[in-house]
Parts: structure tokens; C-alpha cells; sequence
């Protein structure tokens, strides 16, 4: 049975790498700053910094997955030796 940490890190990975998904944070992202920019009230303006932000986060939340899989991993093969 697999490590779950390696497991859901594995997946993360699978994700990040995918180019429509890379293109979509981009997306995303940019689309959210000109809505920012674009803000006739200031509670409008707030909504897309919030939105920016979970944006933000759920990327770096997938990358930090990623990285407890490679930390795992290296603790896995230590204890091969």
C-alpha cells in the first residue's frame, strides 16, 4: 500500500504538470487582477484580492503537497540503506 503523503503529493504533481491547468492559474489570475483593476467599489475590489488570494493558495497548498511527497520519499529510501 502506498504512503498516502506520497500518494496525494504524486497526484499533485500529476496536476501541476498538466499544461491546461498551468494555463488556467494563469488565467485565472490575470483575469482576476483586471476585474481588481477594473473595480468600481471597493467591496468589489475585495472580492477579486480574495479570490487572487484562494487562487494563490490552492497552488502553493499543491506544491506543498508535492514537496512532503519528495520528503517522504527521501525518508522512505534512508531507511532502505
Amino acid at each position: 500500500m502506498t504512503d498516502p503523503i506520497i500518494r496525494v503529493g504524486d497526484a499533485a504533481k500529476k496536476i501541476l504538470q498538466e499544461d491546461a491547468v498551468r494555463q488556467a492559474f494563469d488565467d485565472l489570475k490575470s483575469g482576476l487582477v483586471q476585474q481588481w483593476i477594473s473595480g468600481k467599489s471597493p467591496d468589489e475590489r475585495e472580492s477579486c484580492w480574495n479570490a487572487y488570494h484562494a487562487v494563490v493558495n490552492l497552488q502553493n497548498e499543491l506544491n506543498a503537497q508535492v514537496q512532503r511527497s519528495i520528503r517522504r520519499k527521501k525518508q522512505t529510501s534512508k531507511g532502505d540503506e
